[in-house]
């Protein structure tokens, strides 16, 4: 292959980079608040997560301890405190992941893990804590038109730099759903949470 054509090649691949870049937009427009992710409805008929996504806890202590020490051990489990309800027992907080990604000119992803604490009374020294977190992410969306940039890239140039954009994925994965790994965050609140109450002398 000539200098020339491996040139040509190569400001090719640059001018549909560039184009694509332009014409990807972020998926979607607006994340889910806490209250979205976690609705209040479901807390009256009832949440059942998968146990990679919850983990429950029983402590020897009061009510009023364990939630003390469970909006604390949110705090220092580095989430921030979206809501706490104390009459209902529920704590909403949130974790927010930033990173970039050449598809995007301006902006940049989010993975958003909400997680919903709650809080229940089992006896004058009993309660049950429960932790569950769900996670949005948002993801490059490609317009019609790069689509075809992109399609066009692959036909006039042999070889490229970029991946296809898989749009239906992008779909997928804005879409509010339970986590499919072990989140760290969700064990350290409960130990936090242990950790609290034995400092305190509650339990």
């Amino acid at each position: 292959m000539s200098n020339r054509s491996t040139t040509m090649r190569f400001a090719a691949a640059l001018t549909a980079w560039s184009l694509l870049a332009s014409c990807t937009t972020l998926h979607p427009d607006r994340l889910a608040d806490a209250t979205d992710v976690f609705p209040e409805s479901e807390f009256k008929s009832g949440i059942n997560a998968p146990s990679d996504s919850m983990t429950t806890s029983v402590f020897e202590a009061s009510f009023e301890d364990v939630w003390r020490a469970a909006t604390m051990g949110v705090t220092q489990a580095q989430l921030k405190v979206e809501s706490a309800q104390k009459a209902k027992g529920v704590i909403l907080a949130t974790h927010v992941e930033r990173f970039t990604n050449w598809r995007l000119t301006s902006g940049d992803f989010k993975r958003v893990y909400t997680y919903a604490v709650m809080v229940k009374e089992l006896g004058p020294k009993s309660a049950e804590m429960r932790v569950m977190v769900r996670k949005q992410v948002s993801c490059p969306k490609a317009t019609a038109f790069k689509m075809i940039i992109e399609a066009l890239s692959i036909v006039f140039i042999s070889w490229t730099f970029f991946d296809m954009s898989d749009n239906s994925k992008c779909d997928d994965v804005s879409q509010v759903h339970w986590t499919q790994e072990k989140i760290e965050q969700l064990n350290q609140v409960v130990t936090f949470t242990r950790n609290n109450l034995f400092a305190a002398g509650a339990m």
